[in-house]
């Protein structure tokens, strides 16, 4: 089984969830600043009792990517370790079972997701610059009100009625 793997065409170290102490460990020792965590092995299997809590203080990762993680309707990821992350410039995130608040990650400066995540206060990003929202379905932009910073925004594969919000970007 693959623990992890280094993927040269997006430039991340790419951790399997089942081997999170496992992969942090290397990067902090190899210096990957960059971090991919995917189901490298099970790929159609429910992965069980996945905590992010190897995560916690680990001040080396300035770019993170969480891929989607197939989990028991019953269950979701606990990602209170991501808030710890001080040095976390870019977060990019998969998948529905996902909630986080976002005013406890205010240094971020990308932030890609898919619409229908639970995420709370994006508006409180001051220093995002860069943003990427797939399948948005909301019905305007007011979310972008408080990204004062914000450089380039891109909207895919959906839908709102009015462009309200977007006024307040420079």
């Amino acid at each position: 089984m693959k623990q992890f793997q280094y993927n040269e065409l997006i430039d991340y170290l790419e951790v399997d969830l089942h081997f999170m102490q496992e992969g942090m460990n290397y990067a902090e020792k190899n210096k990957y600043d960059s971090i991919r965590i995917v189901d490298l092995n099970t790929k159609d299997n429910i992965s069980e009792n996945i905590d992010f809590y190897t995560l916690n203080h680990k001040a080396f990762i300035k770019r993170l990517m969480i891929e989607d993680i197939k989990l028991d309707k019953k269950q979701a990821l606990s990602m209170e370790s991501i808030y710890t992350l001080k040095n976390l410039k870019m977060l990019s995130l998969k998948g529905n079972k996902i909630e986080l608040d976002l005013s406890k990650l205010t240094q971020l400066e990308a932030l890609y997701y898919k619409y229908g995540i639970k995420i709370k206060n994006v508006e409180s990003l001051s220093n995002l610059k860069d943003l990427f929202i797939l399948s948005f379905r909301g019905l305007n932009l007011n979310l972008l009100k408080g990204l004062l910073n914000l450089k380039r925004l891109r909207l895919s594969g959906g839908d709102f009625v009015s462009l309200d919000g977007i006024g307040a970007l420079n």
